[in-house]
Formats: structure tokens, C-alpha cells, sequence
């Protein structure tokens, strides 16, 4: 039976990956084209979101307990919606350099409330489901699944139509 906190989390994991996955199908052609960004520094600033996941995810983790879970889940939340407001404003940018700078820090600030956001779900979810906590877990990686293919589909319509 699906009740109403594991849908939630659900759909936070897959909002949270979507917004992971969200630039792959324009930032490199915008980051190169437009702004003279090389295929390594492109790189280099994707993965910078993963970076910072796996290093937060590990403090987050330890301090948890003392944030508590729904502060350290809507943290997450604001802090990633922040990161991705302040990445679509960025495009605006012209000059490279700070055009880069701005690019690594809201990716590095976007993979830690990604962090705050996976972390607090799963631990919610699994003091909550302690008798199948495996099928519940299941039930969220499903989600982050979905939301790493959801978010290259809306980010190229987003991009296809606006050009944003």
C-alpha cells in the first residue's frame, strides 16, 4: 500500500534528479557555442554537481540526526530550486569567465541540496517502513530513474521552444 509520505518522496527524488539531468541537452551546446566554453571545462562543470553529491551526502549523513530530517529535506529543496533559478539567469552572462565561476558554484550548490533532498528521503523513509524498507527503497531509486530521463526530455523542450 502507497501512502502519502513515500509518494511525496518520490516525487521529491524524481524532481531533484530531473534537476540533475535538466542541462544535458542544451548547456554543453549553449556553454560551447555561445560562450567559448572548451568540451573538457564542460565536462568538468557537469560532473561538478556528482562531486559535490557524493561529498555532501557523507556530512549530511552524519548531521542529520542534529538538523532533523524535514529541515535537512526542505533546505534541500529551497537551496536546489535557488541553484537552478540562478542557473537559467546565468545564460544572460557574457563575460567567460565568470560565466564559468557562476557554472561550477550553482552545480556545486545544486549536487548538495541534491544531497540534503536523497539523503533526508531516505531516511525517512526508512524509519518510517522499517518492516519492507526494501520495497520502498526500490520505490525511490525508480523515481531517481525517472527523474534522470524526465529531465534531458523537458529540458530539450524547454530549450526546443524558447531557446531558454
Amino acid at each position: 500500500k502507497m501512502d502519502v509520505l513515500i509518494i511525496w518522496m518520490m516525487l521529491v527524488n524524481l524532481m531533484s534528479q530531473s534537476a540533475f539531468s535538466l542541462l544535458a541537452p542544451f548547456y554543453p551546446d549553449v556553454a560551447e557555442k555561445e560562450k567559448g566554453l572548451n568540451s573538457f571545462t564542460i565536462g568538468m562543470i557537469m560532473s561538478s554537481f556528482s562531486i559535490s553529491f557524493v561529498i555532501a551526502s557523507y556530512f549530511v549523513g552524519m548531521k542529520i540526526s542534529k538538523i532533523g530530517r524535514r529541515l535537512t529535506l526542505f533546505m534541500g529543496i529551497i537551496i536546489q530550486g535557488l541553484s537552478m533559478v540562478g542557473f537559467g539567469c546565468i545564460m544572460w552572462i557574457n563575460d567567460k569567465i565568470t560565466f564559468i565561476i557562476l557554472s561550477f558554484v550553482l552545480r556545486l550548490i545544486g549536487g548538495t541540496a541534491c544531497s540534503f533532498i536523497c539523503v533526508a528521503a531516505y531516511a525517512m523513509v526508512s524509519i518510517k517502513y522499517k518492516d519492507n524498507v526494501q520495497s520502498k527503497i526500490s520505490l525511490l531509486e525508480a523515481a531517481n530513474g525517472a527523474g534522470l530521463f524526465v529531465g534531458p526530455l523537458v529540458g530539450g523542450l524547454i530549450y526546443e521552444f524558447t531557446h531558454f
